[in-house]
This record gives structure tokens, C-alpha cells and sequence, in this order.
């Protein structure tokens, strides 16, 4: 594995000890011996030089093993940007877990744009999925049974596809913006009870709520996840507190619960809202952080079903 040393390698000390991990880059003084660390990592997968992100926080000792998030970036973003616009690193800091944001490949579209593969044809994503897995999981202490996958848009979109096609590595999921297509349900496949949260706006106009070809609507999606999980068909709706009563926004919380190994699926519909992945920021922000949202829906699980 080659470690590239680029501009976004960023190396955050955050109070404990001073890195000694071989993988650091200009590794900072710390007052103690390890700091939260981002590292520019590439691995060669189906003869393509691939490229994903790493925050290691800097509670990670490897010790005991740690739970994995894969987090995908929409359609034209790439990894970096993910990174900020969907930041699980303070949520890594304090719960002690790794976050990968991967890099897709440029499309034939014209401009190219940064994509994930959710057909069966064509670049092998799922396989360079797995294929971080591994890699990480040979360099570092990764509890290979709480592996999750989380995205925005196209990320989200994958992020399903995975849960259909890479199960026996991922644990749950969570997509915010993006829903999957007819071929995808065609094509889906797990092999365990799959934990899943859709975060979606109602005014979406990229990825419409009610669909729109290719992409299906939300409630056709939930219900092929809640009828794949045996769970109940008619799910509890809870009406959140609108923290932000004059940005015209309000959110549901939707739940399929009871399903096989305990595992629920889960939606967050933001009633007024666009193609955007909710955070708390402000008098303009949303009524739920997506990023907290999804981490408190995924850790309750493992591969098995529901935790404890």
C-alpha cells in the first residue's frame, strides 16, 4: 500500500501522546503519544490505482477491535469533501471508531464527474469496497462484524447496493439523498437481516421523493427493505421538535421495528427539505444532524442483528 504525502493530509493533535504510527505524515509534537490522523492512502484494485481517505482517531490503540464507517460521496464530489460535508470525525473522536472515505472513478459523462457504480457492469466498486475492508482491516484492528456503509446522493444510492451485494462485510446502512433503482432491487441479494436508515428531503429536485427514473421512490424503497427484514409494515411515526420553526423545515421520524435479529428500518423525512445532508448549524440549520442521526442508528448493530 503506497501512502501519498498531498496537501489534504491533515494531522489534528488533540491532547494524548505523540504519534508513533509508521502510516503518520509529519506527525506533530503532542502532548502525550498519539494524535487523530488523516491519511491519503491508495490501493491497486482490478488493475486501478484507487484512492480512499482515513481518520484514525486518536483514541484508536489497537488494543481491541474498533467498528469501520465507510462514508461515500455524491455524484461529482469526491472523498475530501465528503469528508467535511458529511463529518462523522468529532462523532470518530469521542466513540472511538475509523471512518474511510473512499474516491470513485470519473464517468464518461461529459464533464467527467466522480461516481459510484451501481450497475453490475462496468468499474467494480463493490469489489473496491471490499477491497478497503481488507486493507484496513490487515493494518489496523477493525471489528469486521460492525462494518457500516453511509452516503450522500450517489454515495447514498451505493451505499444500498452494498447492503444488496457486499452483506457478508457490511453490517447496516444509512443513505441521506439517495435511493436505489429498479435494477438494483433486481440485482440485490443480502444474506443477513440489514439495519436501514433513509434520510430524505421532500423537495428533493435531484433525486425526487416521490421518484423519478431511474430512482424509486422512498416509500417503495422502504418497503422492499422492511419486507426483506420482517419487520412491521406499519411503522411508528414520531413528529420531532422543530428547533428552527422559521427555516419552513420539519422532520418525521419513521420506523419499521421488530424485524429478523432485531434489526429496524429507519426514516428521517425532512418535510421541506432539499438535496442536502441535514446538520444543526445555526438559526438556518435542520431539525436533526445527519451525521449524529446515522451514527446512533448503525452502532446499535452488528452483523449479527441489534446489539446487547
Amino acid at each position: 500500500m503506497k501512502h501519498l504525502t498531498l496537501p489534504l493530509m491533515l494531522l489534528v493533535c488533540v491532547g494524548i501522546p505523540a504519534c508513533n504510527d509508521n502510516d503518520c505524515i509529519t506527525c506533530p509534537v503532542c502532548p502525550g503519544d498519539s494524535c487523530a490522523a488523516t491519511h491519503q492512502l491508495t490501493i491497486t484494485h482490478d488493475g486501478l490505482q484507487r484512492e480512499y481517505i482515513l481518520y484514525v482517531p486518536a483514541s484508536y490503540t489497537g488494543d481491541e477491535p474498533v467498528p469501520l464507517l465507510l462514508n461515500f460521496h455524491a455524484l461529482g464530489s469526491n472523498a475530501q469533501q465528503q469528508m467535511a460535508f458529511g463529518d462523522f470525525r468529532p462523532i470518530a473522536d469521542r466513540e472511538g471508531f475509523l471512518v474511510a472515505h473512499p474516491q470513485g472513478t470519473q464517468s464518461e459523462s461529459e464533464p467527467p464527474l466522480n461516481f459510484w457504480n451501481v450497475s453490475t457492469e462496468g468499474v467494480d466498486d463493490v469489489g473496491f469496497t471490499a477491497a478497503i475492508i481488507d486493507s484496513i482491516a490487515a493494518d489496523y484492528s477493525v471489528d469486521r462484524k460492525r462494518v457500516y456503509a453511509a452516503g450522500m446522493s450517489n454515495g447514498g444510492t451505493f451505499s444500498h447496493h452494498l447492503a444488496g451485494l457486499l452483506s457478508d462485510e457490511v453490517a447496516a446502512i444509512a443513505s441521506v439523498s439517495g435511493t436505489m433503482t429498479p435494477p438494483m432491487v433486481v440485482a440485490s441479494n443480502p444474506v443477513h437481516p440489514t439495519p436501514v436508515m433513509h434520510i430524505h428531503g421532500t423537495e428533493d429536485p435531484l433525486v425526487p421523493y416521490d421518484g423519478r427514473p431511474p430512482f424509486l421512490p422512498v416509500a417503495t424503497q422502504l418497503e422492499y427493505w422492511f419486507e426483506y427484514n420482517n419487520c412491521d409494515p406499519t411503522p411508528i411515526t414520531t413528529q420531532l421538535p422543530d428547533i428552527y420553526p422559521d427555516n419552513g423545515i420539519t422532520v418525521e421520524h419513521i420506523v419499521h421495528e421488530d424485524g429478523d435479529n432485531g434489526v429496524n428500518v429507519e426514516h428521517l423525512k425532512i418535510i421541506g427539505g432539499t438535496h442536502a445532508w441535514p446538520r444543526m448549524v445555526g438559526e438556518v440549520g435542520s431539525d436533526v444532524d445527519a451525521s449524529e442521526e446515522i451514527w446512533q442508528f448503525l452502532s446499535r448493530y452488528n452483523i449479527d442483528g441489534v446489539l446487547g
